[in-house]
């Protein structure tokens, strides 16, 4: 530190300068490619590399880093980059923050208890037998629908992340799925499907061609309010 032009570190901040490469002994610090540490806790300093954020960043990784991540406490955040480990290109470049509990997209998504066991994407509503539970979509043209199970299956009586808004997952019939057209409920449990009518209360517009083969398997599609006629 520099007091009118004399070097000055005071017994109390000993340890505030540590590592350091350009101190100068003129009137500023230049510079600086070092460490800095106060009271034994290091701050700022040159950022980490790699997947791990650094410099006490966001963590940076894939979906699957994401999900085999322990140790969480409230408020801690991660960014899935859709460029580790993932074929797509836009689903996964989304910033997550624990909530304690689960994994949440702040304005995306909410946190719901299921009351079943689900699947990641099952089209869900609001439970009839409890506050703050959801239960599958279970008929054709369910208007009743408010998004789907995010991130990962979830078992019953489990906190699950609920999305319902953005570009998500959503577990489909078996069945050809074409770009631009919209996603209804159907009479599957937890469920959906390809309409083209607006008439049939859909809650999401298809944003990639696919054939799949088996229910269940997962669409990506933009999710917005289900339309109630």
């Amino acid at each position: 530190m520099n007091f009118n032009g004399v070097q000055s570190i005071p017994p109390e901040l000993n340890d505030v300068l540590s590592d350091t490469q350009y101190m100068t002994a003129g009137n500023n610090v230049t510079d600086f490619a070092g460490s800095l540490t106060v009271n034994g806790s290091p701050i700022g300093g040159g950022g980490g590399g790699g997947g791990g954020g650094g410099g006490g960043g966001i963590e940076v990784g894939s979906k699957d880093d994401l999900l085999a991540k322990t140790g969480m406490t409230e408020g801690d955040q991660f960014y899935v980059n859709a460029n580790l480990g993932t074929s797509v290109t836009s689903h996964e470049n989304k910033l997550w923050t624990y909530s304690g509990r689960t994994w949440q997209v702040i304005g995306e998504t909410v946190e719901l208890m299921c009351s079943v066991d689900m699947i990641e994407g099952n089209t869900v509503e609001i439970s009839d037998a409890d506050d703050f539970e959801i239960q599958k979509t279970n008929s054709s043209l369910d208007a009743d629908v408010i998004g789907v199970v995010a991130l990962k299956d979830v078992t019953s009586g489990n906190w699950a992340t609920v999305a319902t808004r953005g570009l998500w997952e959503v577990a489909c019939e078996a069945s050809t799925y074409s770009r631009s057209a919209y996603l209804a409920c159907d009479g599957i449990d937890g469920l959906a499907r390809q309409t083209s009518s607006v008439a049939d209360q859909p809650f999401a517009k298809i944003v990639e061609n696919r054939t799949t083969i088996i229910d269940g398997t997962l669409v990506y599609a933009l999710l917005h309010t289900a339309e109630i006629y």
